[in-house]
């Protein structure tokens, strides 16, 4: 019994002293990690961290140069990724983050380890997909002059 009671108490000791990240905020040439009672609790130089790409309770991502850096959440950089290989960080939430590379997305778990890959979404589908619309409504109002000059005046040929 005296065992599992030191046990718990060292580990409720290690709980006690980790932060949870609220915000990461660059201030000049520092950046400051704030826990969730808004007390700064870390301190780190900009030239060293790069660009804060995005956070979350856990951790932190970032980018100096041709670099990505993961940073846990009292401030230690514990991985290094090439920004080549990971792309363009879009965004950090729970335990995970993603990025894109050209027609692809990745998401990433906190470790640095590529868990899911998937296409991205070409934004001329979208743009297509409402010149449609457009030419349907157009259509359906009787008007088939108006519906085939709008696909002319954009350059898309959809019959």
């Amino acid at each position: 019994m005296g065992k599992i009671l030191s046990i718990l108490t060292v580990a409720l000791a290690l709980l006690a002293g980790a932060h949870k990240i609220s915000s990461v905020e660059t201030s000049g040439s520092w950046v400051y990690l704030y826990d969730d009672s808004g007390h700064r609790y870390k301190t780190l130089s900009a030239s060293s961290v790069g660009v804060v790409k995005g956070y979350c309770s856990e951790f932190f991502v970032s980018q100096n140069g041709s670099w990505i850096y993961l940073y846990d959440s009292e401030g230690q950089r514990y991985k290094t990724l090439s920004a080549s290989s990971v792309g363009e960080v879009t965004g950090v939430s729970g335990e995970t983050f993603t990025s894109r590379n050209g027609a692809w997305v990745y998401t990433w778990d906190k470790g640095g380890k590529k868990v899911n890959t998937r296409t991205a979404r070409r934004l001329w589908y979208n743009r297509i997909f409402c010149y449609i619309c457009v030419c349907l409504n157009r259509l359906h109002n009787g008007s088939t002059l108006h519906a085939i000059q709008a696909i002319v005046v954009e350059g898309y040929f959809i019959f």
